[in-house]
């Protein structure tokens, strides 16, 4: 018997580890760092979401990568106060930040359709 972890925990757990490690590595350069932490993502997103079945409805991979995408938005690319305030929602509460990235890559990819 073993716990199988779903796809969108893994993903979204994922999501959570690599920028808490931006943020606690970062030395005033983290919009420089954009691009090796959205490789890295995706690098490692891919090595499991092969087991992604679309039979159950599960969300296809662009989805997971445009959710990283707005993450990252969030923490590096807002304003001082607002980067300071998702950080810090970030490291203390990951589910209410979780909650806030869901609704606002909704309100920036609303009228796109994911279609595996």
């Amino acid at each position: 018997m073993c716990k199988v972890k779903s796809v969108e925990y893994q993903a979204l757990r994922l999501l959570i580890e690599i920028l808490l490690g931006a943020i606690n590595n970062d030395s005033g350069s983290l919009d420089r760092a954009q691009d090796s932490l959205f490789t890295q993502y995706v690098r490692e997103f891919k090595a499991f979401s092969k087991s992604i079945d679309e039979t159950i409805g599960s969300h296809p991979e662009t989805f997971y990568i445009d959710l990283f995408s707005t993450a990252f938005s969030m923490i590096a690319k807002r304003s001082q106060k607002e980067k300071e305030q998702y950080q810090d929602l970030l490291a203390s509460n990951s589910v209410k930040f979780l909650d806030a990235v869901f609704k606002a890559n909704a309100e920036k990819n609303g009228g796109k359709r994911y279609v595996g």
